[in-house]
């Protein structure tokens, strides 16, 4: 039966694996596609290089975390087991987890120097801050993909759908930072904080089921508008190049678009 055992899951992973490696190939050729037909398009920066790099940095250093944290909370797995297998062991793992830890925070750190002092993102943060009017917008875009409205709404530069994604993300990094460290450090914690015996009990259980909303958040919200959406399937290369094309910003963000246009006419 152990002989079997290891088989199959051999056989599963040879043949699971294969089977990705196969649609990952043709998924990349897509976007090798969409990024030349981009690139003979009329486009407009959306984000600077800044943001960019600070977007590529949370993303790996988020996925990372997600992966080293749930193999260092169920190191019995099956898929930890195989990591393990790789040269991935459990010290290794948690040494990835905190180096990811403190890329994460660097990043929010980064982002949030910018937002607040650097004078070409001035008035960045002001239109990410929520309104009654992202309210409205979300009752009509659901009226509009309900085939109850004929207009989409007249999204500005940021979307009632981006602004949750980024409070959100600064909500999670501050709990997952605050229990982290607690977990990184217990003994200081303990003695910083002596009449809180439930203290290191408790960030446990919070960065758990933190990491836990974080993910399914990311895999079942912004991956779908990150990739899955019909309109920026096989990707959406915003993130990733910083541009977005005219034609897109005036379908998908017109009141951005008609501000951007008032501003061109203005400089000549």
């Amino acid at each position: 039966a152990h002989i079997i055992s290891k088989i199959y899951i051999w056989l599963i992973v040879i043949v699971i694996g294969g089977m990705v490696l196969h649609n990952f190939i043709i998924w990349l050729s897509y976007v090798r596609k969409k990024y030349r037909a981009m690139q003979q398009q009329s486009v407009i920066i959306r984000f600077d290089r800044h943001w960019v790099v600070q977007h590529v940095a949370t993303f790996i250093s988020f996925t990372l975390l997600v992966i080293t944290g749930f193999a260092l909370k169920f190191p019995n797995a099956g898929w930890v087991q195989f990591l393990t297998h790789l040269g991935l062991t459990e010290h290794i793992r948690g040494i990835v987890h905190r180096i990811s830890a403190v890329v994460l925070i660097a990043a929010a750190v980064y982002q949030w120097i910018f937002l607040l002092l650097v004078r070409k993102w001035k008035g960045e943060l002001q239109s990410l801050l929520p309104s009654f009017i992202d309210v409205r917008e979300f009752i009509q875009h659901m009226l509009y993909h309900l085939g109850l409205r004929k207009e989409r709404p007249d999204f500005a530069r940021y979307s009632y759908i981006e602004k949750a994604e980024f409070w959100a993300l600064v909500w999670g990094n501050m709990i997952m930072l605050l229990t982290g460290l607690v977990l990184w450090f217990p003994t200081f914690a303990t003695r910083l904080f002596p009449s809180w015996g439930w203290l290191v009990k408790a960030s446990e259980t919070v960065h758990y089921y933190e990491a836990w909303l974080a993910a399914l958040a990311i895999l079942l919200y912004h991956m779908f508008f990150a990739i899955f959406h019909p309109e920026d399937y096989p990707i959406n290369l915003t993130g990733l190049t910083g541009k977005i094309t005219e034609e897109e910003a005036k379908e998908r963000f017109p009141r951005w678009y008609r501000k951007l246009m008032q501003q061109e006419r203005g400089k000549n």
